[in-house]
Formats: C-alpha cells, sequence, structure tokens
C-alpha cells in the first residue's frame, strides 16, 4: 500500500478457520476528526438506553472524561485535546 490508498475490510470477509482454538489477533483502528467539538452534556445526556448501558459498563473511563472537563473548567473541548489527555496516560 501507499500513503492515500484505502483498505476497507468488513467483518463479514470469509476466514479460513472458524474454530475457537486458533489464537487471533485483531486490530481495530479509528478515526476522528481533531477539530470535532465535543460537547460535556451531549456526550453524557443525549442518547438512548443503549448508549446509557455503554457509559455504564464503561464507568471507569468516562468518569475520567468527566473529570477532565471539570478540572479544566470546560463544557467542550476539541477531540484532539481530550485525546492528547488520554493518550499521554496510556502511552500512546
Amino acid at each position: 500500500m501507499l500513503p492515500g490508498d484505502l483498505l476497507i475490510m468488513m467483518g463479514n470477509i470469509i476466514h479460513a478457520t472458524q474454530d475457537s482454538d486458533t489464537v487471533r489477533l485483531a486490530l481495530s483502528v479509528r478515526y476522528v476528526d481533531g477539530d470535532v467539538v465535543i460537547d460535556k452534556n451531549k456526550l453524557f445526556n443525549d442518547g438512548g438506553q443503549t448508549k446509557k448501558k455503554y457509559l455504564s459498563n464503561n464507568i471507569k473511563r468516562y468518569k475520567e472524561i468527566e473529570n477532565f472537563f471539570v478540572k479544566n473548567n470546560l463544557t467542550e473541548t476539541k477531540a484532539k485535546d481530550l485525546l492528547k489527555e488520554f493518550s499521554l496516560r496510556v502511552g500512546l
């Protein structure tokens, strides 16, 4: 592949094996525009039951995110600033 090329793989790609005894490694890559504004109230209060369940199942991470907003006295932040804060913590 060269810079600018795009590789798309879907979850329904045929696999050589389907046994659960085979050790596998998966890579999930996600992208977000760093200049996207994240609104604290929308992040924590908008959405339905599925989102509320997701937040409650990941309470430690979302508590850290909430603390980031509180610590910096913010109601919104750019994605890149939030990601920078947490990337430094996990050594990315």
